[in-house]
């Protein structure tokens, strides 16, 4: 329909594609725009998404759709939230419906929901179908990034998580590098963790992140550099990794 086409068109020009940052924000931001757009009509809004030309622009898309349900920009309550299961509506959706990313996005609905009991977001994303709470941990960090004053604090929350802490702490070193287009504080984040492999791996996914906001691996490599002046070498070529796939 028309609002699928005109959806379709938006976050087409060469310098949004340019790199995948900027490409997440411009369909993140549409989801938003759609979901506003059609009067907070949940079911309309993904089904827009639904026709851009591919699945990763379509999952962008229902993200935003999702934290605007979430946390909606006028201040109105949806009628698809519950106030006391902070998993709705990402238990009745399908997966080409943008469930991975609301289960992402539940942590926003469960912190504000319970009053700030960072035991209530944990309670919720263990309570997650089980493909899906891997990626409802992350988005823990993400909330836990916006609401610490130094990365110790961080470790600290993502504790609450017990055996998915790892997760949640992943998810605040990527917060950290959307919010600073840099790896300095994602990867003084990851070097707090006590164990190597997980070190490792969160600095890896830390170098991959920094692809997404750079045009070439190169740069997103060189960004690796400079943000582990004092880091070990293993480290170093983690983040190199990650950068290069």
């Amino acid at each position: 329909d028309e609002i699928g086409r005109r959806a379709g068109e938006i976050c087409t020009d060469p310098q949004i594609q340019a790199t995948g940052y900027l490409a997440f924000q411009c369909g993140h931001g549409l989801g938003h725009g759609l979901l506003i757009a059609t009067g907070y009509d949940l079911p309309m809004a993904i089904e827009a998404c639904g026709a851009l030309p591919n699945a990763l622009e379509r999952e962008w898309c229902a993200s935003g759709v999702h934290m605007e349900n979430f946390t909606p920009s006028y201040g109105r309550q949806t009628a698809w939230v519950d106030a006391v299961d902070f998993r709705y509506p990402c238990t009745v959706l399908r997966p080409d419906q943008g469930k991975a990313s609301c289960y992402n996005l539940v942590p926003i609905r469960a912190i504000e929901g319970s009053g700030q009991r960072w035991e209530a977001v944990a309670d919720a994303c263990a309570r997650a179908e089980a493909d899906y709470q891997a990626t409802c941990f992350e988005g823990m960090g993400l909330q836990v990034q916006g609401r610490i004053r130094g990365p110790q604090e961080a470790l600290e929350l993502c504790a609450i998580a017990g055996t998915a802490a790892q997760r949640c702490v992943d998810g605040v070193a990527l917060s950290f590098v959307n919010r600073d287009a840099n790896g300095r504080e994602a990867l003084r984040v990851c070097a707090l963790v006590a164990d190597p492999t997980a070190r490792e791996a969160c600095s890896t996914s830390v170098g991959a992140a920094l692809r997404t906001v750079v045009t070439t691996p190169a740069a997103a490599v060189a960004l690796c550099d400079d943000s582990l002046l004092t880091e070990t070498t293993s480290e170093r070529d983690a983040c190199r990794r990650g950068a290069n796939r």
